[in-house]
């Protein structure tokens, strides 16, 4: 499946002020995201981390649930526990360091899981 027909059957959720919550660290803004505290979320897919992964980690404690990072331009980080880091990236192709987001998928056995991206 191509990133665009993935993004077609992708619909926006509808989030009450209430349960958005901000994550990551201010020197890049962060980011404001659905609180999934009652929801049974299980993994985040984290692409292009660069040197930041404030995001991840504010995510991984606040949920437990597990960060599959992707970016083919930074060595591998030391393993964390409920964290891994391929060095590869997304593409709707499979041009060299790259795959598509199913097969990521796939590979982690994510197919089942609640994800967020």
């Amino acid at each position: 499946m191509k990133i665009n027909d993935s993004l077609k059957t992708s619909q926006p959720l509808q989030v009450d002020h209430a349960s958005r919550i901000r994550m990551g660290c201010s020197s890049d803004g962060g980011y404001i995201i659905k609180d999934h505290k009652d929801s049974s979320q299980t993994v985040q897919y984290s692409y292009d981390i660069q040197d930041d992964y404030s995001l991840d980690q504010h995510y991984h404690n606040q949920y437990r649930a597990d960060v599959r990072q992707y970016d083919f331009s930074i060595p591998p980080p030391l393993q964390r526990k409920g964290f891994s880091l391929p060095q590869q990236g997304i593409s709707d192709a499979k041009p060299r360091h790259c795959n598509t987001f199913e097969t990521h998928r796939t590979r982690n056995s994510d197919q089942n899981q609640r994800k967020n991206i």
